[in-house]
């Protein structure tokens, strides 16, 4: 048997049209193969949004509509699986479900995780939104919110749409700062993870935080 990761690489249409057999049977591999037509890549045909995927799959709409609620199927599993324990910045499944998060996103957005003590996890929110480039962290809006929430660590994460999980150099500076301002009122920033399609990087594993 040829190795899945081979098979992936070496015929990306029919190993999509595979994939997407129990959408749509015998229309599969006409969907894959117009889907990578206007993706250009089984990378960036995984991470398009539910929007993208169903336009792209033209005439056959309905496959597209199916696809996306499997992946808000699959996206409401991992967040399950997140939710349920403590919240671990080196999970598998919480990157999965933040790589499924931002499929698609034109813009970058912060959002945060807030913790207890024992990092369980409380809530998970945006932050802030805007455009292509970092968006800056605000401050005034996490204090109030950890407090609110009486959290005792949080991790941010936002996506980058260029797809290159590198942080910027506002992106640590940025960090930096929140880092030490929920300090001052003994909130640990436990990691700030970039997405960038299915890469995750993590601030802390680079040393950054």
């Amino acid at each position: 048997m040829v190795p899945f990761a081979t098979r992936q690489a070496s015929a990306p249409a029919p190993f999509l049209g595979e994939l997407l057999e129990p959408f749509g049977g015998r229309r599969s591999q006409r969907t894959a193969q117009r889907l990578l037509e206007v993706f250009g890549s089984l990378d960036r045909t995984m991470t398009a949004s539910d929007q993208q995927i169903v336009a792209a799959c033209g005439e056959d709409r309905d496959i597209g509509l199916l696809i996306a609620a499997a992946r808000r199927l699959v996206e409401a599993g991992l967040c399950a699986s997140v939710t349920r324990a403590p919240v671990d910045c080196n999970d598998v499944a919480l990157e999965r479900y933040l790589a499924l998060k931002f499929n698609g996103r034109p813009v970058e957005e912060l959002h945060a995780i807030f913790v207890d003590d024992g990092d369980g996890f409380i809530a998970e929110e945006i932050i802030a939104a805007g455009g292509t480039s970092f968006v800056n962290a605000n401050l005034s809006h996490i204090l109030r919110r950890t407090m609110e929430l009486g959290a005792a660590g949080l991790i941010l994460f936002h996506n980058h749409p260029s797809r290159n999980p590198g942080p910027s150099v506002e992106d640590v500076r940025s960090t930096q700062r929140v880092a030490e301002t929920i300090a001052a009122i003994g909130v640990r920033l436990i990691d700030h993870l970039i997405i960038a399609g299915q890469s995750v990087s993590s601030m802390k594993r680079l040393g950054l935080l």
